[in-house]
């Protein structure tokens, strides 16, 4: 009898699932919940000696569902190229958003989005810093128990989302005293929001606190431009049934229940809607990319080669029957199958040639090179201090200026001009100059009150935001 053993990992917590296979479903056989102080090479020592850890010996080896909340996930939208320019566009994006320097310092898992109709390919990523995970490996391997597979708590929570070309939808699950809630386009985490639950996380209490968070998520979305989902699937540790979860229900979102049917293990524990998820692709053999495996990507065959070999199959099958019924009829399939194969290479060229221009559409514009340029090296201080200074002007003062790699930029001051009218027309020019940063765009989030040394000064605070890569 076939078993499988899986980890999740969380700050607060590791879950144990161990599953036997009968008849090509998964039957639980415990589930084992340990205590982490933090995600530390000693804290997972420590539990993975515990009694309650030696029902994930005795297998092949064991699959990792990490919860990291430095854990990556990131949609990309490329023009079609060559998979290995692809991939290497993908991992460049990867080290800048994980500071890393090199390939070799951080874990890529890429995942080509379903296939639509123009000129870009989708690529849903998720990436890791190799020396987050290197102490949580080292203690797995101190505990003699094989790594099979390393995956995302998100990404095995977004396997339960609709998976159709454009769809957008979001999966809501609970874990050690957290709660996840994982944006997701055809079935692919892109953004993750995470907050903490209160003690009493049973019936009432529970839907009532959720009921708050949701809103705030859903505005944080809109606020980030992010697009929004049209339903929610609610995890199988949430417990909320069918009358609470139209409490939940607002803003166009459908609710989904994806707690039936529940895996439990002989004790009565409710196994995760993520685990449920892999342990079911598994089975099936469809096991989403692990971070631990060599990132790759194939891509589809466009549609006019399909064509192309489809006619060149068909009209090799005709010589051949034709061969059978007379010669003159074989040379006549021969030349016509040659005309193909020329139709053929002749489709290929053109579509090569589509193919470079539209890269070449997407790289030619001079100011669209400069912007990505300075993104590319991730976020641009030195150049932000310097278009500050030059959009202010002697009538502006910056008291403080607030950002991040992935945060918003955030300047307050004040501005003091002979009269009302100049100081406000300072703080308008000034507010135009910061609009035309080309790497700042505008959040239109901007306070203004007066100053308490007189009539003719204003306090402001404006925040911006960097521009994100199409």
């Amino acid at each position: 009898m076939k078993t499988l053993a899986i980890v999740e990992l969380e700050e607060g917590g590791l879950v144990a699932t161990v599953a036997s296979v009968v008849g090509g479903e998964p039957r639980i056989e415990r589930v084992a919940r340990l205590p982490l102080a933090d995600l530390s090479r000693e804290s997972l020592t420590k539990a993975l000696r515990a009694p309650a850890a030696e029902c994930l010996r005795g297998h092949e080896g064991v699959h990792v569902v990490l919860g990291e909340r430095r854990m990556m996930h990131f949609l990309m939208r490329l023009p079609r190229m060559k998979a290995e320019d692809l991939l290497g566009v993908v991992v460049r994006e990867a080290l800048r958003l994980t500071g890393m320097p090199t390939q070799a310092e951080v874990l890529v898992a890429p995942q080509l989005l379903p296939v639509s109709a123009g000129p870009r390919l989708g690529v849903a990523v998720t990436a890791l810093s190799r020396n987050l995970w290197e102490p949580l490996q080292e203690a797995f391997r101190a505990a003699e128990l094989p790594i099979l597979g390393l995956y995302s708590a998100e990404s095995c929570l977004a396997a339960a989302a609709p998976s159709e070309a454009g769809s957008v939808s979001a999966v809501l699950e609970s874990n050690a005293g957290r709660a996840r809630f994982v944006l997701c386009e055809s079935g692919h985490p892109v953004q993750v929001r995470r907050f903490l639950l209160g003690s009493d996380t049973s019936g009432e209490a529970l839907v009532a606190q959720l009921a708050m968070e949701l809103p705030r998520t859903l505005d944080w979305l809109r606020e980030t431009g992010h697009a929004m989902p049209q339903t929610l699937v609610l995890g199988r540790r949430l417990g909320v049934d069918a009358a609470a979860a139209g409490m939940l229900q607002g803003d166009g979102l459908a609710i989904v229940d994806g707690s039936s049917p529940r895996l439990v293990d002989p004790e009565g524990q409710v196994v995760s809607l993520g685990v449920t998820e892999l342990l079911g692709r598994l089975l099936r053999g469809a096991v989403p990319g692990s971070l631990l495996a060599e990132p790759r990507l194939e891509l589809p065959w466009p549609r006019s080669r399909f064509v192309a070999v489809a006619a060149a199959a068909a009209v090799g099958f005709l010589g051949t029957a034709a061969a059978v019924v007379d010669f003159e009829l074989l040379q006549a399939s021969r030349a016509a199958n040659e005309r193909t194969e020329q139709a053929m290479r002749e489709a290929q060229d053109r579509l090569a040639t589509a193919e470079r221009a539209a890269v070449a559409r997407d790289t030619t514009d001079p100011e669209q090179r400069h912007i990505d340029g300075i993104l590319a090296r991730r976020r641009p201080t030195s150049r932000l201090l310097a278009e500050l200074c030059n959009a202010a002007s002697d009538d502006v003062h910056l008291d403080e200026l607030r950002f991040a790699s992935n945060e918003a930029v955030v300047l307050t001051g004040a501005v003091e001009g002979r009269s009302r009218q100049e100081a406000l027309a300072a703080l308008a020019r000034f507010g135009r100059g910061l609009r035309a940063v080309p790497f700042l765009d505008s959040t239109r989030q901007e306070e203004v009150g007066e100053g308490a040394a007189g009539a003719n000064r204003f306090r402001f605070k404006i925040t911006m935001q960097w521009r994100r890569p199409e």
